[in-house]
């Protein structure tokens, strides 16, 4: 691009009354800049740009170059001079009687404007004060506070003479040039600003291509190719004033993609080699990425990246990037996250699910979606997933989205402008927008731009290339359909299989949007799935889970993070008594959950098939039914099975069941009030189970009583035949044989005396 006109004013600082950079519009040819009270001022085919207070202004202003001297700011109007001034409109003043006039610069006290070969010094009320014949023909003037320079070119090079015709700089390779205070700067044909000092040149700033700057003190103001305002103070720091354009923190270059997913923005800065991440105000990072043309974001915080080699690249939430890739034929321009959490890419016309051998899903297709389900389009005409016509327009759809409801949008671009049209059986245009519109992505989230403007749950993102700009508009204003309080209603046991496992570490929302997560689930935590199918979302359930205090948390899931139903089995007995006092049956297996029946001491409970569900306190829980027909669930310690005592202390074992005759397990019994043994089911007590004795171990008795541990129904007293027992390693049979042998040895020995008293009478 070629450089117009670079000019200089005295040492004003303007201080806006906000520091923070201002978004523009974009800056075509701009030919000078200046600063003054009345703000920062950029000239361009546009016209006159204006910041002040944070605020960027556009006015028509036929001018070909501008100054200021900090009080009153000057321009030049088909070669006369004028002063201006700027409020809601622009002030024109007649300065004095000019002609021809090509440049000009101010100090404090004089205005000078070169005519030609000549270089004339005005006051500032307008009278002609004197005159330097130059004969050739002036570049430009800049000028400090109390000093005025002029240059003329001389080939590829150009000259620097002060006030009086002297020679300051010869041949220095610039075009044109700004004084401050005390240093003297170039502008080069590549765009760089060079110092100026006798010994040469040497590259100042080079970050952009420079068009036009101006001095304010010991500051420069640029103008960049990319559409910037910069300022850079006199140790080289710059601050952005404002942009169109600019790789500074919140502004892009050519955005062409955008998605609002689980609290952050992710831009694909296209000119800049970036995606850019936001999570609010003052917090964005960058992941590097050569041209990216599209991004999206799975429900792990994996992103998406398509980029300029045909290339789809993956990387983690802390933007470095994964061993997984996929190399195509033809370039991405599109990828999408399904409610499943599969990944989608448009390749050339073809849809290709992102699995190990890249699945073709369709072909033929310009834009798509596959949101809660398929649509897409094909030059002016939407499809659904199974090929049927949903509408046509007049033009080209260039991008598709779905909202929550099913309603369809897209941006249309029929080549003289491009608009955004919603369908749910009727066809509506809702926006019209700048032809530069490229894409649309209907928010998921609560974030904010980098620039701090809010974007809420389920509003429209637009993408605008050339104005470099990502547009929020509410949702609601165009239509998007969402309901981000929605709160089902589960029953108590609604045949969803209540309990699943969480296959990675995740996140509970409180609302439907992807926003401020109340709590963070680990992996293989167990969750309370209240309810799975919520048909307006197919991407997210209902569940509950436990906090560190016990207490029951409430939110959405994503589906693609919960196992398959954990499995449900038979309880232990079909029937149960209520053990303890104060025992209730709850509306989930909670604690903290609803009490929704108080059960008494002896209450007989029927138990239903549940899955195995401990809560935070270890306590397992069993699915019940009462005999009113309330269904809830009961703390497993809190309810006897077949006369276990739940949760009791763990016996002293000093005893095992052994087998006898070839017996694989020891029936069990209880004593009835009438001294009489009652048994209890068929097998519980298996040979080899540790057990306590209680009281002396006398096998003189049929009976013993025992305590058995159960790790599910807790402590078992009951009463086995003795000889089903060892005590400390001694059971009843050996104890016989003992004395069988015993009584042998004694027989014996009587024998051997009888046989040797009867010898001796022989």
């Amino acid at each position: 691009m070629l450089i117009t006109t670079l000019f200089s004013g005295v040492g004003f600082a303007y201080a806006s009354q906000t520091n923070e950079p201002v978004a523009i519009r974009p800056l075509c040819s701009p030919t000078s800049v200046a600063v003054s009270e009345d703000g920062y001022f950029v000239l361009d085919e546009g016209g006159l740009l204006v910041i002040k207070d944070g605020q960027s202004t556009t006015y028509n202003f036929n001018a070909s170059e501008i100054t200021s001297n900090g009080d009153k700011n000057y321009a030049i109007i088909e070669g006369e001079v004028f002063s201006f001034s700027v409020s809601d409109k622009i002030n024109l003043y007649k300065f004095a009687d000019v002609t021809g006039a090509t440049h000009i610069a101010a100090t404090s006290d004089k205005l000078f404007v070169a005519k030609g070969e000549v270089l004339w010094s005005y006051s500032l009320s307008g009278e002609i004060l004197s005159a330097l014949p130059v004969n050739a023909s002036i570049d430009c003037v800049t000028a400090t506070e109390n000093a005025v320079f002029y240059s003329v070119s001389e080939g590829v090079r150009s000259s620097v003479y002060d006030g009086k015709g002297n020679i300051v700089y010869p041949l220095v390779r610039a075009k044109k040039f700004v004084a401050t205070q005390n240093q003297l700067f170039g502008l080069t044909r590549e765009g760089e600003i060079v110092r100026v000092t006798n010994e040469g040149t040497t590259v100042y700033y080079d970050a952009s291509f420079v068009e036009c700057a101006y001095a304010t003190g010991g500051d420069l103001v640029i103008v960049t190719e990319q559409g910037e305002i910069k300022r850079i103070d006199s140790e080289g720091a710059c601050t952005l004033v404002g942009a169109s354009a600019s790789d500074y923190e919140g502004f892009y270059n050519h955005p062409v993609d955008a998605v609002a997913r689980l609290g952050q923005l992710f831009v694909a800065d296209y000119l800049n080699d970036r995606v850019v991440v936001t999570k609010g105000k003052g917090s964005t990072k960058y992941l590097p990425v050569a041209r990216p043309l599209a991004v999206s974001v799975d429900n792990n915080g994996y992103i998406y990246v398509a980029h300029s080699s045909s290339k789809v690249t993956r990387f983690t939430p802390e933007l470095t990037e994964t061993s997984v890739s996929y190399d195509f034929d033809h370039t991405v321009t599109a990828i999408t996250i399904s409610a499943d959490n599969s990944v989608y890419a448009l390749s050339g016309d073809t849809v290709y699910l992102l699995s190990e051998d890249k699945t073709k899903v369709k072909t033929q297709v310009d834009a798509f979606d596959y949101s809660s389900k398929l649509v897409y389009a094909r030059e002016n005409q939407a499809f659904d997933g199974e090929g049927k016509l949903l509408f046509a327009v007049t033009g080209n759809i260039i991008d598709i989205r779905l909202d929550a409801s099913g309603a369809v949008f897209a941006l249309v671009n029929d080549g003289g402008s491009t608009n955004l049209v919603r369908y749910d059986g009727n066809l509506k245009t809702m926006l019209s927008l700048s032809t530069d519109a490229c894409s649309l992505f209907l928010s998921k989230t609560e974030t904010a731009t980098p620039l701090g403007e809010n974007i809420g749950y389920g509003d429209l993102l637009v993408c605008h290339k050339r104005v470099s700009q990502v547009e929020v508009y509410e949702g609601e204003s165009v239509g998007i359909t969402d309901t981000p309080n929605y709160i089902p209603t589960p029953e108590v046991y609604d045949g969803e299989s209540i309990v699943r496992t969480l296959l990675y570490d995740g996140y509970l929302y409180p609302a439907i949007n992807e926003t401020a997560p109340v709590m963070r689930v680990s992996k293989n935590t167990k969750v309370l799935v209240l309810k799975y199918d919520i048909p307006s979302h197919a991407g997210v359930a209902y569940c509950a889970t436990e906090n560190l205090t016990g207490e029951l948390t409430y939110g959405y899931l994503f589906k693609s993070s919960l196992s398959a139903p954990d499995v449900y089995r038979q309880p232990p007995e079909n029937s149960a008594v209520v053990y303890a006092s104060g025992v209730s049956m709850y509306f989930l297996p909670s604690l903290s959950a609803e009490k929704i029946k108080a059960l008494p001491v002896g209450e007989n409970i029927t138990l239903m098939t549940f899955a195995l569900y401990s809560s935070i306190d270890g306590n397992e829980w069993y699915r019940a039914q009462h005999s009113d027909g309330t269904t809830g669930y009961v703390p497993s310690d809190s309810v006897s099975i077949r006369n276990f005592i739940p949760g009791d202390i763990r016996p002293q074992y000093n005893g095992e069941i052994i087998s006898y005759n070839g017996s694989i397990y020891a029936p069990a019994y209880i004593q009835a009030d009438d001294g009489s043994m009652v048994r209890l089911g068929e097998e519980m007590l298996f040979t080899g189970d540790k057990v306590e004795i209680i009281g002396n171990f006398d096998t003189s008795q049929k009976w013993t009583q025992i305590k058995y541990f159960d790790e599910e129904l807790g402590t078992l007293t009951c009463y086995v035949e003795t000889v089903f027992l060892k005590y400390n390693s001694v059971s009843v049979v050996q104890i016989v044989a003992i004395v069988v042998a015993v009584v042998t040895f004694i027989l014996l020995v009587l024998l051997l005396i009888r046989m040797y008293l009867r010898h001796r009478k022989i």
